[in-house]
């Protein structure tokens, strides 16, 4: 989910200025090399060369991770096999339960594909940009695009606009848009600072409203844990709840900004255990989002994305080719 990963190291000279009282006056200090944070259960590998901007497992064995070059592991992340596809831009994966595979490139294709990777077809939608898709099950999947609101209903063979999605001002859909999905009527949308949630059938939508401290960047991520307890991430840190569907949603917490910062994403494994990227660090919650602890910190590059089947397993992708691995 680019998702607009640029990376930029900084290296930092320290001077240390007059004498000292060691018998060598002429030592000269060396830069302070940054190192990686790497939290219990975390581990990394590394593709040099290599921009990674989607990764996502069907369950704790295999997985797929996409980019400028495309990977698909057996073992859980362990190891991984170059797949020979290659995309345009591809910013954003997704896996069904029966293992097909949908990946989207930032343009008017989705790039579909039903024996674990070996092959893909393109599935051209028309006009518009799609940016994500997302499946409730093996046929019926959903794609915000911009030129508005798309369903499959056969595994994604073929897609059609949802007419009319009242309520959804896609002219507005310019930048990267998202969505996510609980079941056939309930769904909610991001674009650009708005969420968006279905009023009992997708031909229906409103605009949710915030309280508190309003986002002031794009929303990025909606990651909903029950049909009531949705959570969603903005490109400027700040993370909110809904407990009400999505009606309205509350200010959290704010993730620490850097100068390079642009992307969040989150995934949570139940109403109080979740995870958010957001540069070059990982995050964990236990208690809901109100607090987060430093997991992961990368000396050289932005985090992409995150994704975890359960508590014990998760994997992470960044824009300079790192694959991080957590097993409990």
């Amino acid at each position: 989910m680019i998702r607009y990963a640029n990376c930029i190291i900084f290296a930092a000279l320290i001077f240390l200025g007059g004498y000292s009282c060691s018998k060598d006056k002429n030592t000269t200090d060396t830069p302070v090399e940054k190192v990686d944070t790497l939290s219990t259960g975390w581990s990394k590998m590394t593709f040099p060369g290599v921009q990674l901007n989607d990764i996502c497992f069907l369950d704790n064995t295999t997985g797929y991770v996409i980019g400028s070059s495309n990977y698909k592991s057996l073992d859980g992340g362990v190891t991984w096999t170059k797949l020979s596809a290659t995309f345009p831009e591809a910013v954003n994966l997704t896996v069904t339960n029966d293992g097909k595979l949908f990946v989207c490139g930032h343009n008017n294709i989705i790039y579909r594909s039903t024996d674990g990777g070996a092959v893909f077809s393109p599935i051209n939608i028309g006009t518009g940009i799609i940016d994500d898709t997302y499946f409730l099950d093996n046929t019926i999947g959903y794609s915000a695009s911009t030129v508005g609101l798309l369903q499959t209903i056969d595994g994604g063979v073929n897609w059609a606009k949802v007419s009319p999605a009242a309520g959804l001002p896609f002219a507005l859909f310019s930048r990267y848009n998202t969505c996510s999905f609980i079941n056939s009527n309930t769904g909610w949308i991001a674009s650009d600072s708005m969420i968006y949630k279905s009023n009992g059938s997708i031909n229906s939508w409103a605009a949710s409203t915030f309280t508190g401290t309003k986002p002031s960047d794009e929303i990025f991520c909606v990651f909903p844990v029950t049909t009531q307890i949705v959570y969603v991430g903005c490109g400027d840190g700040k993370i909110y709840k809904s407990t009400n569907g999505g009606t309205t949603f509350a200010y959290v917490n704010s993730l620490p900004k850097n100068s390079t910062t642009i992307f969040l994403d989150l995934h949570f494994i139940d109403a109080s255990l979740g995870y958010a990227s957001y540069g070059n660090h990982i995050y964990k919650t236990t208690d809901g989002g109100n607090s987060w602890q430093m997991v992961v910190s990368l000396k050289d590059a932005d985090i992409s994305e995150i994704h975890f089947t359960d508590a014990s397993h998760g994997w992470a992708c960044s824009a300079l080719g790192h694959i991080l691995k957590f097993k409990l």
